[in-house]
């Protein structure tokens, strides 16, 4: 009678009874990996798709927010004035401006004795003005492309119809008509 034992599993032992302890009873064939490469600090290279680099020692993968971490991170120090910063003054003024309180509180009193302070508070404000216009235009055209009929299902199950009948293009004509005026008015400022 047969038994279901297989020739490597007898092979096997006969190694054992040997003493033979070591020796292989099948032949295995594969991939062999290849030898990584030594990476030094802040050398950058493309594996598997990803771009990477390494940091403090650590293989660490660069995205695209890696940019935008580094303009939300502050520094410990004012890059104008060198002064640790560490106050929220300080963490508002660097998103805001790119320095410290203290450099920023000092540029403003040199633009007061210059006497340039009152021109730039009126550029801030006309670049504000501007922008705030740009994104009411922005708007605007959302809501002209926008699906005029506006109806909702109703807690009830009934459909009611908001749409309100505006004509939106008596609408866009009045609002540009108004915005050149506005951007008029902002000219002779």
């Amino acid at each position: 009678m047969k038994k279901n034992i297989k020739e490597s599993n007898v092979q096997r032992m006969r190694n054992i009874v040997m003493g033979k302890h070591h020796d292989k009873t099948k032949i295995q064939s594969g991939w062999k990996r290849y030898k990584n490469e030594e990476r030094l600090e802040g050398d950058i290279w493309n594996e598997d798709g990803k771009i990477w680099t390494i940091k403090n020692g650590i293989k660490q993968n660069i995205t695209k927010m890696d940019k935008i971490r580094e303009l939300n991170q502050m520094p410990m120090f004012c890059p104008v004035s060198g002064k640790l910063m560490k106050t929220i003054y300080d963490k508002f003024c660097y998103k805001r401006y790119r320095m410290g309180w203290d450099a920023w509180i000092e540029q403003e009193t040199n633009k007061k004795i210059d006497g340039t302070w009152e021109e730039d508070i009126k550029e801030r404000t006309l670049k504000n003005k501007h922008a705030w216009l740009e994104d009411i235009k922005e708007e605007f055209e959302e809501w002209v492309k926008e699906d005029p009929s506006r109806k909702f299902i109703a807690e009830n199950g009934q459909i009611e119809d908001w749409s309100g009948g505006v004509n939106k293009e008596e609408t866009k004509k009045e609002f540009y008509k108004k915005a050149k005026k506005f951007e008029k008015d902002l000219k002779e400022e």
